[in-house]
């Protein structure tokens, strides 16, 4: 069973109109999601944002700023999900660690990639048919303004 936590601290880097975003595989599931996750006790929403970067992507990053913030999608872990703009500063994006599962010694990020927000229909199906997903990335689209 997950840990509740009330908030999930996402990172958009955005290069070129493209989102970079992970692929989570395990035995049960493999889906697309922005990299992110929970704070920690006693640490700020950007230090926990920079901490994820580190963590899921193997970057350093500069947060530029909130630019999504959803209280209408709760799920088994999080009641809410802030998304902050960032931009890469040291490093190149590869899959890092995610918390494994102890059942699973498989389970983690299989791999990084890049999605074009102006152009959803060249999206991967993994993305389209993942409800979620695909709804966060047109919020995202809405906020940054591509029609």
């Amino acid at each position: 069973m997950a840990t509740l936590r009330h908030t999930r601290y996402q990172i958009a880097i955005i290069e070129h109109d493209q989102l970079l975003m992970i692929r989570f595989a395990d035995a049960m599931s493999n889906f697309w999601l922005l990299p992110g996750g929970g704070r920690e006790p006693e640490e700020s929403e950007i230090a926990c944002v920079e901490r994820e970067a580190w963590e899921e992507l193997g970057v350093l990053v500069a947060v530029e700023g909130l630019i999504l913030h959803q209280q209408d999608q709760p799920d088994a872990t999080y009641q809410a999900f802030k998304t902050y703009r960032c931009r890469i500063i040291e490093g190149r994006p590869k899959p890092g660690f995610e918390t494994p599962n102890p059942n699973d010694p498989s389970a983690g990020i299989a791999e990084v990639g890049w999605v074009n927000l102006a152009a959803p229909q060249t999206w991967p199906s993994l993305i389209v048919n993942d409800l979620y997903t695909f709804n966060v990335l047109q919020q995202l689209r809405q906020a940054l303004n591509y029609h």
